[in-house]
């Protein structure tokens, strides 16, 4: 299924084979039905993220309505952040897709699809392009995945930042400045977040 995402709070990167992207709150995911990806946890603190998916016919008719170009374009950029005002809007799309959907009659396929075709207008005309670049690629892509995977397999022995940088073939000094440049985190907090991450899971079984 075809999916959205929109980030309320806490902080995410979203890592596919092509690039890595970060999420912050206030920006908008959109994920292809056939993107291979994994998310993980770059800050401390509460995680809240609304996610809505759709099948191929929705996804025909939203097409219809904004075009396949423009719908590719969301959908290669994977996330976008939204302006002020788009923001307030998204809140208000959102609480009435969640209202429908838990008042379910006749009407609401109908009324769903509409809402969902104006949280896609919304984040085409909301969106802001900032100068700061969250796509990561090529060797420092790789490189910073790999730093990423590490912590996430040894996490229980508690790695350290020269530990990490060694196992992936880095200085430590670069591999600090790759979390704070692009993850805009420290080592030590990202770990932190990774810790909390395993543990809230823990508690939730």
């Amino acid at each position: 299924m075809y999916g959205i995402g929109y980030m309320i709070s806490g902080d995410r990167i979203i890592i596919t084979p092509q690039k890595t992207v970060t999420v912050h709150p206030g920006t908008i995911q959109f994920i292809h039905k056939n993107l291979i990806h994994r998310t993980t946890y770059i800050s401390e603190g509460i995680y809240e993220n609304i996610d809505i998916k759709f099948r191929e016919s929705v996804a025909e008719y939203i097409i219809s309505v904004i075009g396949q170009e423009r719908f590719n374009m969301l959908y290669d950029q994977i996330s976008i952040t939204l302006a002020p005002q788009a923001i307030e809007q998204i809140d208000q799309l959102v609480k009435l897709i969640e209202h429908e959907w838990n008042n379910y009659d006749n009407y609401s396929n109908t009324i769903i699809q509409g809402l969902v075709i104006q949280f896609f207008v919304t984040a085409l005309r909301g969106q802001t392009f900032s100068s700061q670049n969250d796509v990561i690629l090529k060797e420092t892509h790789f490189s910073l995945i790999n730093a990423i995977h590490y912590v996430q397999c040894h996490y229980v022995e508690d790695p350290s930042l020269r530990e990490t940088a060694e196992a992936v073939h880095l200085s430590d000094s670069y591999l600090s400045r790759l979390f704070t440049s692009r993850l805009d985190t420290t080592y030590s907090r990202f770990l932190t977040g990774i810790k909390i991450s395993h543990a809230m899971a823990l508690l939730v079984k």
